[in-house]
């Protein structure tokens, strides 16, 4: 699975979209002036996970990760 990720200027998490591999990039709003966008891929999260499995390890990366803007990849808080 791939993550559509946005960011702000210290790597920390504002919101995250899923999009399958090898599907369509999900359309995504302008972002404030401030946030950036990433896609990272997301090997342990799949379509096979129930709904409430992938929105525990979404959650999980939200708060115990940030994004490294030079990566593009998560690096722990």
């Amino acid at each position: 699975m791939r993550l559509i990720t946005n960011f702000d200027a210290d790597g920390n998490i504002v919101s995250i979209i899923t999009a399958p591999d090898g599907g369509l990039r999900p359309s995504i709003p302008d972002l404030p002036l401030q946030q950036r966008q990433v896609e990272i891929d997301a090997p342990d999260i799949s379509a096979e996970l129930d709904d409430v499995e992938i929105h525990r390890r979404l959650r999980n990366i939200m708060t115990q990760y940030k994004v490294d803007p030079d990566g593009p990849k998560f690096v722990a808080r």
